[in-house]
């Protein structure tokens, strides 16, 4: 007997024979796992013409240029990095636009990582993280230092806020965005005394803008913003468009590209001069770290951008009146500490991405999307309505900034009798069936308007869903109108205080009134990533042909 000294307990010695025979029946289990592993991911899906039909029809599906004989790469992908997703009663994950997922390598990595590398505080020597994880950023968008600078923030938001917060709007300057945008992008309009709504038209975006700046003081700056692909139908603007808009607009207008819901699954080539502001999320792109993203600036835009507040780091000098900054635009904003010890994971989630490559990426994943959306477009009742409303890019002349859509399908579920159905009804039903999809105006509520009018659905028709329940305010109170019971009041102790935005003491429940919704109240949005598979698919129509019982 001896003692192990690590765990502390009495073990009995093992013969040289036994240590053998224990290793062989271990090897040997170890083998036949494997085995069976590779079996089932190599089992194609049950409906094996309809599969076949689509590789057929879409070659570029699977990461083909990585992929083993007739064995698609995206099979050991999915298997063997996402265990989250394997199994018989494993989850369908379509909401890649909310958040993608971290590969299990990723993990390993990272952890891996932080065992074996003594990191601190940049601002005590220990810098450099950060400027490593820029570069790598900026040639993951074919660029680098000479034409670009990177702050490291929290998010798309926190990267936006930055950028509205320090713009040099003066007292004459003007923000010009389009409506289909994110409501982080739109807030923008409180630092800047005018603001203006612009139809997405490359014309019309160019004659305002000129329209403007020719009534404004020498000097005067001006932002125009949009998202370069619309988290809430897909929407996107081709480079082409891009570099046109910004070779037209006059010099003192800048341009903010939300490139949040674009970069997951699309290259970004930064060698084009298509904007001089690129927020996004890192979270979006490869899932690990959450609470992390970034600013891309192009230099000549830097003069733009005025600092105020003074963060730890961000200075050379002060004392009880002034303050001298640091010169280098990344120090100069990155307020406080940053989040260094995420460095290493956004590396590694770079390189797990650029591995596949941007342009297979995108091909896998419009593949699934077209496939998605040709689908969806049959669905019909049995006299002859269609059920579903799929958001679509008409036809389209040159002049339309958006003139394709990404890996995103938004839709609107229709009843038999042609009223609309609730779309978070519809994704609480998928999510009981473990099918995650997103739901409602997705932070978009521009977008959602968009479509509202699309239907001839008028602002007080909306307002009898968002009902007024403060005394003596103008404030909005969200409810659902199954909490609603036959009695047409509401009842605080069966349904609970809503959500108004006042405190409780200053609500008037006389004000709540039963609001039967017809209103276009979102959409459902299904969203593929790299990981994305035709089963996923699958199992979506299978579902949603039950759920509408057609």
């Amino acid at each position: 007997m001896s003692r192990n000294l690590e765990t502390g307990f009495y073990m009995r010695k093992r013969s040289f024979w036994g240590k053998r025979w224990g290793s062989y029946v271990i090897l040997s289990l170890l083998c036949l796992v494997c085995a069976l592993a590779f079996a089932l991911v190599a089992i194609p899906p049950k409906n094996d013409a309809s599969y076949t039909h689509f590789v057929k029809k879409y070659p570029d599906y699977g990461y083909p240029a990585h992929s083993s004989g007739t064995r698609l790469y995206i099979d050991g992908l999915r298997d063997f990095q996402f265990p989250m997703l394997s199994g018989h009663k494993a989850p369908v994950y379509l909401d890649f636009t909310g958040s993608s997922l971290a590969a299990k390598s990723q993990i390993d990595e990272y952890g891996e990582y932080l065992l074996s590398n003594l990191m601190g505080n940049p601002h005590s020597g220990f810098s450099s993280e950060i400027p490593k994880t820029a570069h790598q950023l900026l040639s993951a968008f074919n660029t680098d230092y000479s034409a670009y600078s990177v702050v490291f923030t929290s998010g798309a938001t926190a990267s936006i806020k930055l950028v509205g917060e320090s713009f040099d709007f003066g007292e004459n300057g003007v923000f010009m965005y389009t409506e289909n945008n994110h409501i982080s992008v739109t807030a923008i309009r409180v630092y800047a005394k005018s603001s203006t709504v612009v139809e997405p038209q490359i014309t019309t975006i160019v004659n305002t803008a000129r329209d403007i700046s020719a009534n404004q003081p020498s000097g005067t700056l001006n932002l125009l913003a949009f998202p370069l692909e619309s988290n809430f139908n897909g929407f996107r603007s081709s480079v082409d468009r891009l570099k046109r808009l910004k070779e037209e607009l006059p010099d003192n207008w800048y341009v903010l590209v939300d490139v949040a819901a674009s970069v997951p699954h699309s290259p970004l080539d930064l060698s084009n001069v298509i904007g001089d502001f690129f927020p996004m999320s890192f979270y979006k792109m490869f899932g690990n770290p959450t609470g992390s993203g970034a600013l891309v600036v192009r230099k000549e835009a830097i003069p733009t951008l005025v600092k105020t507040y003074s963060g730890g780091g961000t200075v050379i000098w002060s004392n009880t009146t002034d303050v001298i900054f640091r010169n280098h635009f990344s120090n100069r904003f990155q307020d406080g500490t940053p989040a260094f010890d995420l460095m290493p994971a956004i590396r590694i989630g770079l390189s797990h991405l650029r591995k596949l490559t941007f342009d297979a990426i995108h091909k896998h994943t419009q593949a699934l999307s077209n496939y998605l959306r040709s689908h969806l477009e049959r669905y019909q009742y049995s006299t002859g309505m269609k059920a579903l409303y799929v958001l679509d890019i008409e036809p389209v002349d040159a002049d339309e900034l958006f003139d394709e859509v990404g890996p995103v399908v938004s839709f609107i579920v229709r009843n038999s009798d042609g009223s609309i159905r609730n779309s978070r009804e519809v994704a609480e039903d998928a999510a009981m069936h473990n099918i995650k999809v997103r739901s409602g105006c997705l932070c978009n509520y521009g977008g959602c308007n968009i479509m509202r009018r699309a239907f001839a659905v008028e602002q007080e028709e909306i307002a009898r869903v968002y009902m007024n329940g403060c005394k003596g305010q103008t404030k909005f109170c969200l409810f659902r109108k199954y909490w609603i019971d036959s009695s047409d009041r509401w009842d605080p102790q069966q349904y609970g205080v809503p959500d108004c935005g006042c405190g409780e003491a200053s609500l008037d429940y006389r004000y709540f009134r039963f609001a039967e919704s017809q209103v276009v109240d979102g959409v459902v949005r299904v969203s593929v990533g790299y990981l994305s598979d035709f089963k996923d698919i699958e199992r979506f129509l299978a579902w949603l042909t039950n759920y509408l019982n057609i």
